[in-house]
């Protein structure tokens, strides 16, 4: 009797060999022993399962997930750039470096207060692994109806063994100048070589991170920008000894403050949390205190433009899921490195969800951004990958493009990113995709965060110890210490994620 051959499709073959326990060759869900030897076709199907795997890995999320399925649409299958929601160019999203020790602070917030799981992607960067940070852009971005379909969020690769500035000794400020005692008149015609100008520098540099932190109005900007102006030109006549330091001091007495300034312009109105205070000197004239050095704030990580949220303007309608269209819900989710499909024919490497994870489905029929927190939630296998999405220029729309997944918009960047990742040989092919969203984090803690600072409230922000006066009436203000200094050739800034123009920097 001729013998019946069974045919199965992909998943089938995957769900039945589930049941096949690859170590002991048991054909039931239990994973003890079993009393038997294995049998022929256990052991033939222990191997085949096992090739399978090493193909495919052990990925829930391609053997199942509907949300991984591209549309072939025209658009898809000739990889052009979809224009579907009607907007003709891309969103100009801001691309704003951020530093490996802001990134840890901000991980470690939201860990902190509940906002998501962040335990592995807190441990890959303290373990020197790398790590990806997904930025979803504020909901007031997407709410704007011409951001409903577009690429708003951010994307951060974080390389292995990347410097987040603990260890360095330019975190440590030097010790601070004894000030000066008594009056000091400067010699006409010579250059000053003074303590005062180690003040000076720092204060220029909090001044710039002020100005440039993104709560000011143009005209705040500029009334900023002509004060440092004017500190500059006095600096230049105080070096060249042709004004004394007193001299100086009652010129810019706002500027050594710095306070005083921001009173007035919509900042903190006593001044104190970017210049804290000196120590008061006794009776005498003047004196001085010491710079201090700035906070080593590690690497700097330059974004991609992505997408982390589904076309709701596409699939709303139409869900691929009949749960409804779903969004990744804040947290860590562990991806391999391999070559999938999308739906089609064409296999290319990308980052496959290995896990179950959190996800929001919105009801059908809603088709536009009112909330990123739905309803109904899930934890399951949904396929959301990291894939491109066009292979021609920038992805204007997000379209057929995702249906959950995180999807970069410029191709170039996605090739970028990917080469990376497939030479990162701390990971072997693992990573931890960290998904934070900016409504999470509050305004002042991002502030915070941005000049390398952990916000424990207003108290311990404010607070810092400056250098001793020396024998004088009062002793100046003190540089801000260690923490709370800003890096000289950064001002970290989000003055409105997904805005500004591009910026220069280093990955």
């Amino acid at each position: 009797m001729e013998k019946k051959i069974k045919i199965l499709s992909f998943n089938q073959f995957m769900n039945e060999q589930e049941t096949v326990q690859g170590a002991t060759g048991s054909t039931t869900t239990d994973t003890s022993k079993p009393d038997r030897p294995e049998t022929d076709r256990e052991a033939k199907s222990r191997i085949a399962f096992d090739i399978i795997k090493g193909i495919f890995g052990d990925v829930e999320g391609v053997t199942g997930g509907v949300d991984s399925m591209i549309e072939q649409t025209k658009e898809v299958k000739e990889s052009l750039p979809y224009r579907g929601c009607g907007t003709n160019e891309p969103y100009k999203l801001e691309k704003t470096p951020l530093s490996v020790l802001t990134i840890k602070i901000l991980l470690n917030y939201l860990q902190k207060e509940g906002k998501g799981d962040y335990n592995k992607s807190i441990k890959e960067l303290a373990e020197k692994r790398a790590v990806i940070l997904g930025v979803r852009s504020r909901l007031d971005v997407k709410k704007e109806t011409a951001n409903q379909d577009r690429f708003c969020d951010a994307l951060y690769y974080i390389p292995a063994n990347a410097s987040d500035g603990t260890g360095s000794s330019s975190a440590t400020g030097p010790t601070g100048s004894t000030g000066a005692t008594g009056a000091k008149t400067a010699d006409k015609g010579k250059k000053n070589e003074s303590y005062l100008f180690d003040i000076i520098d720092q204060k220029i540099n909090e001044l710039e991170y002020i100005s440039e932190s993104g709560v000011w109005t143009f005209q705040q900007f500029e009334d900023l920008k002509i004060k440092r102006d004017n500190i500059l030109e006095s600096r230049e006549l105080l070096e060249n000894g042709e004004i004394t330091e007193d001299e100086f001091i009652e010129i810019n007495e706002d500027f050594l403050g710095v306070g005083k300034i921001l009173q007035g312009l919509g900042g903190d109105k006593t001044g104190k949390k970017y210049a804290p205070t000196g120590p008061t000197g006794p009776a005498g004239s003047t004196g001085g205190t010491g710079s201090t050095g700035t906070v080593n704030m590690g690497d700097m990580v330059n974004p991609y433009q992505i997408t982390t949220v589904a076309s709701l303007a596409y699939y709303g309608k139409k869900p691929m899921n009949p749960k409804g269209v779903g969004i990744k819900l804040p947290g860590d989710t562990a991806y391999v490195l391999q070559e999938a499909t999308l739906g089609g024919k064409q296999k290319y490497k990308m980052m496959v969800e290995s896990q179950k994870i959190k996800v929001g489905r919105y009801p059908i029929g809603v088709i536009k951004y009112e909330t990123y927190k739905p309803a109904e939630e899930y934890e399951e296998s949904c396929g959301m990958h990291i894939h491109r999405s066009s292979t021609n220029g920038v992805g204007i729309c997000i379209g057929p493009w995702s249906a959950g997944c995180q999807v970069f918009a410029d191709n170039n960047e996605w090739n970028d990113f990917i080469s990376k990742a497939t030479n990162e040989s701390m990971n072997s092919g693992k990573f931890i995709y960290a998904l934070i969203q900016l409504d999470d984090i509050p305004k002042e803690v991002l502030e915070s965060a941005l000049i390398g600072v952990e916000y424990t409230g207003p108290k311990e922000v404010v607070q810092a110890t400056g250098s001793t006066g020396s024998t004088g009436s009062t002793g100046s203000t003190a540089s801000t210490d260690t923490k709370k200094s800003t890096k000289q050739d950064y001002a970290g800034k989000l003055k409105n994620f997904g805005r500004l123009k591009d910026q220069k920097g280093e990955d």
